[in-house]
């Protein structure tokens, strides 16, 4: 029996508080706000992330805004203990919220085709890293891996 494999996003997801700071400091609010903000490292096929850099607090620096009729986020900096789990082709960025233009509604990756205009002042955010993986929702730890894990344990 071949175990499907597990897609989604994953990278630095933020709680209620710090994704408020982010709604209210936008320069141009967009109909939409993203409900599952973060920042993603890597799309596609789900990979996991060592246990040590899980269920930690991780500071990044807000460093530049950008918004247009679709997209409104901001740019940041990784902590240096991060940078090597960082996969995404695009720069690293949090899309805070999204519009709509001729009924068509932006992408959240779009976010980080966009032109960041440096901040005056520019602040930190934290937030944790963990999943998003289809069909499961936001998983902040490896429980996810653990199933096929004893899976090959029992097929040895």
């Amino acid at each position: 029996m071949r175990e499907r494999e597990m897609t989604g996003f994953q990278g630095i997801f933020f709680d209620e508080i710090n994704k408020k700071k982010l709604i209210d400091l936008q320069e141009r609010k967009l109909k939409y706000v993203v409900k599952d903000m973060h920042i993603t490292f890597k799309f596609g096929k789900t990979e996991k992330y060592p246990e040590e850099v899980l269920n930690k607090d991780y500071e990044v620096k807000i460093v530049g805004y950008a918004a247009t009729d679709k997209n409104s986020g901001f740019q940041v900096e990784l902590p240096e203990e991060l940078k090597a789990y960082f996969k995404n082709e695009n720069g690293p960025h949090i899309t805070v919220s999204i519009g709509e233009v001729d009924g068509v509604k932006g992408k959240a990756y779009e976010t980080g085709l966009l032109h960041f205009n440096e901040i005056k002042e520019p602040f930190m955010i934290s937030g944790r890293l963990g999943y998003y993986i289809y069909g499961k929702g936001k998983i902040m730890d490896n429980t996810v891996f653990k199933r096929k894990e004893i899976d090959d344990e029992i097929s040895r």
